[in-house]
């Protein structure tokens, strides 16, 4: 959208959390200079000091191309992890589980056929080593949900085949035979 606002309303908002490290708490704008003035304005209220040691250390990386690069190795890893757990859990839990491939992020959303059967995967996993956030836990009113995200960040290939099989071994009775008796369709892309 950026590349294509004329006059200027739009205003772009990233962080660098995920490309670099989730404590960097270091995040970026690019809208019109009377905006970013104005925010900049309005952030001295909150935080009179930020770390300019950081912020220049990161605008090096930047300049160099450093970051860059790392962003186009770190996309490649994840790409390979969400494969990793696609291709799992479609063989595994095709029959207990449906979800959409996320086309980029570093967690997939799955749906179970109720909320009651979510609580319970969610429970049997948590007691195998497995954790992973319920739906519940992304509702205002924190009531049990049929969905859970699954985040594969920070796994390894051969850790989201683990935890695939601990996923598989905590489904109820008989969804991991009936993922490999009826396989589920390819999914579609988002």
């Amino acid at each position: 959208m950026a590349s294509f606002d004329a006059e200027g309303v739009v205003i772009y908002i990233g962080t660098l959390s995920k490309v670099l490290a989730p404590g960097l708490r270091l995040g970026f704008v690019a809208a019109a200079l009377d905006f970013v003035e104005r925010l900049i304005a309005y952030r001295s209220f909150i935080d009179l000091q930020g770390d300019s040691v950081l912020e220049c250390a990161v605008a090096d990386l930047l300049d160099e191309g450093l970051l860059q690069r790392h962003v186009r190795k770190v996309v490649r890893i994840y790409r390979a992890r969400l494969h990793a757990l696609t291709t799992a859990l479609r063989r595994q839990l095709g029959g207990f589980v449906t979800f959409r491939p996320p086309s980029g992020g570093t967690a997939i959303w799955v749906t179970t056929r109720d909320a009651r059967t979510m609580s319970a995967w969610n429970a049997a996993a948590a007691r195998l080593g497995v954790i992973f956030d319920a739906g519940g836990a992304f509702t205002l009113n924190g009531q049990p949900a049929r969905g859970a995200r699954l985040g594969f960040a920070c796994l390894t290939e051969e850790e989201i085949a683990t935890a695939s099989r601990r996923l598989t071994a905590a489904a109820p009775h008989g969804a991991a035979r009936r993922a490999k008796e009826s396989p589920p369709k390819s999914p579609t892309r988002s």
